[in-house]
């Protein structure tokens, strides 16, 4: 797997005229788009047509939309380069990539626990026959509660905008 990861990632960078892996991963300097993750998605949607609309017609077509993925493929294996590339050798040796799966496994892990946290806290809640899984109305009690929330949120979005007052 890891051969064909940075197979993929050097064709990439070399199809699409990119640096390659090795310089982005020993550049010093953040990428570009390294506050990419703290864009909103306007700001994000805004930044890739900036950067990929060639044709200048506000939207990305196939080909400027396949430059986007391309560039961000590039990205991600740098940054795992960046980050599992002990050696510094450009590719992830059986060590550095038993690393990487490890990781891998372990964000999983806590994905799941989290999930089945939420599951169990969602049955405590609203399992009202106590039958071990939610029943339709079961369903609707908890959507009606979202529906309150989402409800109250706008309520308390909307009264900040008007003590903030007049742009």
């Amino acid at each position: 797997m890891k051969k064909s990861l940075l197979i993929l990632g050097a064709t990439l960078a070399v199809g699409t005229g990119a640096p390659s892996l090795q310089s982005l991963a020993a550049d010093p300097e953040p990428a570009p788009g390294a506050t990419e993750k703290h864009l909103t998605r306007a700001e994000r949607k805004q930044a890739d047509l900036e950067k990929y609309d060639v044709n200048k017609d506000g939207k990305l077509e196939k080909d400027e939309r396949a430059a986007r993925k391309a560039d961000k493929e590039v990205e991600k294996q740098a940054e795992l380069l960046a980050k599992y590339d002990a050696n510094h050798n450009g590719k992830l040796d059986p060590e550095e990539e038993a690393a990487l799966q490890a990781d891998k496994a372990r964000v999983a892990a806590e994905h799941a626990a989290r999930k089945a946290e939420k599951e169990a806290a969602l049955l405590a809640k609203y399992d009202a026959n106590h039958n071990g899984k939610l029943d339709p109305d079961e369903e609707a009690a908890i959507q009606s509660d979202k529906d309150k929330a989402a409800v109250e949120r706008a309520a308390r979005l909307k009264e900040k905008e008007k003590e903030k007052g007049p742009s």
